[in-house]
C-alpha cells in the first residue's frame, strides 16, 4: 500500500504485485496531485474573487465615510442610524465593524443580506447628501419626516433670526426717532408751561402745542405700538428690550434719555387733553383701543330725544342697516333707566354713560358739547354719527362707501346758508403759517355764510383723525364757555361773536 502526502518523500521499494507495475502507480498518484492542486486553485480563486468583491464594497462605502456613522443599536443589532459627520475624515472609520444583518438558513444568504444592508445603507446616506441641515434617520421610521421636520426646525430658526434683526431693526429706527425729538430744557419748558391769555391768543396757543403734540405722538406710537394678526398692542418692555439688546457702555445714557421723553410727553398729553383718564391711562392706549373697534352708529340722548330714537332706529334697520349702535348719555339725570331698557330692547343697541369716560373737573360736559365726546370715546374705530332727529332714506352705511370718505377718512356736509359773515380775520389770529387749501376755500374765509358745517350727520375714521378729534374735544370742553367773572372768552363766544 502506499501513502501520500501533499509533500510525497521517499519511501523503500516494495514487492512488486502482479498485475500492475509501479510507474502506473506513480502516474495515478501524480493525476490526483494535479487534480488537487487545480482544486485548490480554483478554491483560492473563488477565494479572492470574494475577498475583491469585499474590497470594492468596502471602497464603495469609503465614499461616504466622511459623511456617515454606522452605528449598530444596542436593543436591535439589525437597526442603524446614519448621522452626518462633515467634518470627520474617514480615516475616523478605520477599523469600525459595521453592524451584522439578520442570520439566515438559506444558501449564500450570509452574502445576499450583507449586500441588501451595504446598499440600504448607501441609499440612506446618498438622501443625507441632499440634505444640507444636521439630521438622524433611523429605519424604523420614515426618514423623509425625520428630515423634513429638522429641516423645517432650522428653517423656522432661521426665519426666527431673521424676524428679530428686523424688529431690532424697526425699534431702533423708532427709538432715534423718539430721542431725536427729545426737546431741549428751553423748548420744554414753553411746551409745559400753563396756558395763559384768553380767547384767539389761548386758541392759537393750544393749537400750536396740538401740532407738536401730533408729531412726538405718532413717534411714541411707532415706538410702543406692536402689531399682531392685525390686532394693536401696546409694550411696556422698552427698558428691557434695550437691555438685552443695546451696547453695555451706553446703556444708562440711552435708557435715561428715554426715560426723559416718557416723563416730558406724560406731562404734556396731561396739559393737553387731561380729560379722558382714569378711563384711559393715556392717550395711546385709547387709540389702541379704537383700532379693533370696527364700524358703527354713535347717537346722544336724553329723556327728551329718547322717542326720536325709538323711531329712527326700527326705521334705520327697514332701510338694511346692520351696525352697531351706541347711544352716548350723562348719566341718570341725563337718560332714565326706563329709556335706556327700551332703547337697548333694539337689536344691536347698547347705552352707555359718558360721565363715566370724562373727567370735567372745573368745567361741566353739556349739550351740543357732548357730540364730539361721544364720538372719540365710542368703541368704534370708523363713526357715523347722527342726531336724534335725523332721519335717512337710505342705508346709512353706503355714507363709508363714498369717494371723499375713502380718499380722506371723514365725510361732513355744508351747514344752511345763512347770515353771510366773514370769520377770515378770526381764522388768521387762531391758525398758524401756513393756512390749508380748505380753509381759505370755506364759508368762514370767504363770508358766504357764518354757517360753516352741519354736525347732525357726518362720518369720520377716529384712527386717521386722532388727534384732530382729541382737539375738537378740547375745544368742546374747558375752552368752550366764557367766564365773565375771570374774563375769559371761550370758543362759543368767538365763534358766534356774542
Amino acid at each position: 500500500m502506499i501513502q501520500h502526502s501533499l509533500f510525497p518523500q521517499a519511501s523503500p521499494a516494495l514487492p512488486r504485485k502482479e498485475g500492475r507495475s509501479h510507474p502506473q502507480k506513480l502516474d495515478s498518484a501524480q493525476r490526483r496531485l494535479r487534480t488537487l492542486g487545480s482544486g485548490l486553485v480554483v478554491l483560492a480563486l473563488v477565494l479572492a474573487a470574494f475577498y475583491l468583491h469585499l474590497l470594492r464594497a468596502a471602497s464603495h462605502g469609503a465614499h461616504y465615510a466622511g459623511r456617515t456613522s454606522v452605528q449598530a443599536r444596542p436593543d436591535n443589532p439589525a437597526a442603524h442610524s446614519i448621522s452626518p459627520a462633515d467634518d470627520i475624515s474617514a480615516s475616523a472609520y478605520e477599523g469600525v465593524t459595521p453592524p451584522q444583518p439578520p442570520v439566515s438558513l438559506g444558501e449564500n444568504s450570509g452574502h445576499l443580506e450583507r449586500h441588501k444592508h451595504l446598499h440600504h445603507v448607501h441609499a440612506l446616506a446618498h438622501k443625507n447628501d441632499k440634505v444640507d441641515e444636521p439630521h438622524q434617520v433611523e429605519t424604523h421610521m420614515p426618514a423623509p419626516v425625520r428630515q423634513n421636520n429638522q429641516f423645517d426646525r432650522h428653517v423656522q430658526a432661521v426665519a426666527h433670526q431673521n424676524d428679530n434683526a428686523k424688529e431690532w431693526g424697526r425699534f431702533n429706527q423708532a427709538f432715534k426717532r423718539v430721542i431725536s425729538l427729545l426737546p431741549d430744557e428751553l423748548y420744554m419748558r414753553e411746551l409745559l408751561r400753563p396756558f395763559e391769555g384768553t380767547g384767539t391768543q389761548r386758541l392759537r396757543d393750544i393749537g400750536l402745542r396740538a401740532r407738536a403734540f401730533k408729531v412726538f405722538f405718532e413717534a411714541w406710537e411707532a415706538l410702543h405700538l406692536v402689531w399682531k394678526d392685525g390686532v394693536a398692542y401696546l409694550r411696556q418692555d422698552i427698558v428691557q428690550y434695550l437691555r438685552a439688546h443695546h451696547d453695555m457702555e451706553n446703556l444708562a445714557q440711552t435708557i435715561g434719555d428715554y426715560e426723559s421723553f416718557r416723563h416730558f410727553f406724560q406731562h404734556f398729553s396731561r396739559l393737553l387733553f387731561p380729560w379722558t383718564a382714569p378711563y384711559f391711562p393715556d392717550h395711546l392706549s385709547l387709540h389702541a383701543y379704537i383700532h379693533a373697534g370696527g364700524r358703527g352708529i354713535v347717537l346722544t340722548a336724553g329723556d327728551e330725544q329718547a322717542p326720536f330714537l325709538l323711531a329712527s332706529i326700527p326705521s334705520f334697520r327697514q332701510l338694511g342697516c346692520t351696525l352697531p349702535m351706541e347711544i352716548m348719555y350723562l348719566g341718570d339725570a341725563d337718560l332714565s333707566q326706563d329709556y335706556r331698557e327700551k332703547l337697548e330692547s333694539l337689536p344691536g343697541v347698547i347705552t352707555r354713560d359718558l360721565s363715566h369716560m370724562v373727567a370735567d373737573e372745573g368745567w361741566t360736559l353739556e349739550g351740543w358739547a357732548v357730540k364730539a365726546f361721544a364720538i372719540l370715546l365710542s368703541s368704534f374705530q370708523e363713526v357715523i354719527f347722527i342726531d336724534a332727529d335725523s332721519l335717512f332714506f337710505i342705508n346709512p352705511t353706503l355714507l363709508f362707501d363714498d369717494p371723499i370718505y375713502m380718499e380722506s377718512g371723514a365725510l361732513f356736509f355744508r351747514d344752511r346758508l345763512a347770515e353771510p359773515e366773514s370769520k377770515k380775520a378770526w381764522l388768521q389770529e387762531i391758525l398758524a403759517r401756513p393756512v390749508s387749501k380748505q380753509v381759505i376755500q370755506s364759508r368762514f374765509w370767504t363770508g358766504e355764510s357764518g354757517h360753516m358745517q352741519e354736525s347732525g350727520v357726518l362720518a369720520v375714521d377716529k384712527w386717521r383723525h386722532f388727534v384732530a378729534l382729541l382737539m375738537a374735544t378740547r375745544m368742546n370742553g374747558p375752552d368752550r364757555e366764557s367766564n365773565e367773572d375771570e374774563g375769559s372768552v371761550g370758543m362759543y363766544d368767538m365763534v358766534w361773536g356774542t
